[in-house]
């Protein structure tokens, strides 16, 4: 069986094609963005325009992709590490002067009658 070639013209009907104003509407950005993405590589265009699905597909593992690189990523990590630590030490030095207290009043109940 031999497959007929396909053609752009059936690929605009097959596939949802959109101009650059409507793909930048579809993903809430402007058309400047979908042209800085396009010279990224994010997304492509042929003649027909855009593919909307594939376009969605690609900016989302791009917007993934962009989360684990992030700095800002990495400082919140660390923020949250120094947070826990400090709050590690922060129980620890509590509960060390809730033990002496506890040792004192163990120690002083003896005396308690005579007070």
């Amino acid at each position: 069986m031999i497959k007929a070639a396909r053609t752009q013209h059936d690929d605009a009907h097959n596939t949802n094609f959109v101009s650059t104003s409507a793909l930048a509407a579809h993903l809430g950005m402007t058309r400047q963005n979908v042209a800085r993405l396009e010279a990224e590589g994010v997304f492509s265009r042929n003649g027909a325009g855009y593919r909307q699905d594939e376009c969605r597909l690609r900016y989302i593992a791009h917007l993934r992709a962009e989360r684990t690189r992030s700095p800002r990523t990495e400082a919140e990590t660390e923020y949250q590490q120094q947070k826990a630590h400090w709050l590690a030490l922060r129980i620890a030095s509590i509960s060390a002067n809730t033990s002496r207290w506890r040792s004192t009043a163990a120690s002083l109940t003896p005396w308690r009658e005579y007070l």
